[in-house]
């Protein structure tokens, strides 16, 4: 019985390390992401007091990418880069 727990245990701390990680994608936007196939699944916006945050999510087989972006209220212009996140943990 002590066998078995001790296999248990060791199973799940081994099965635990392998969904872990980073899944931001370095420069990355969303015009790479259409480039390599991806297609637009949904814009989100989220009204914050100074700017805008956009959110876009892309689909592709059984891969979905998200990017968020900043944007200044006034003129619609990127306060800053694209920031990029494979949701999924697949290849793209």
């Amino acid at each position: 019985m002590k066998k078995l727990l001790a296999i248990v245990v060791l199973g799940l701390l081994l099965s635990g390390r392998s969904y872990a990680g980073d899944y931001y994608l370095k420069q990355t936007t969303p015009l790479v992401l259409v480039e390599m196939g991806f297609k637009l699944f949904s814009i989100n916006t989220l009204p914050e007091n100074d700017r805008h945050d956009v959110v876009y999510t892309f689909v592709k087989d059984k891969s979905i990418v998200s990017c968020k972006v900043e944007l200044d209220s006034s003129s619609g212009e990127p306060l800053s880069r694209h920031r990029c996140y494979n949701i999924t943990g697949f290849d793209k």
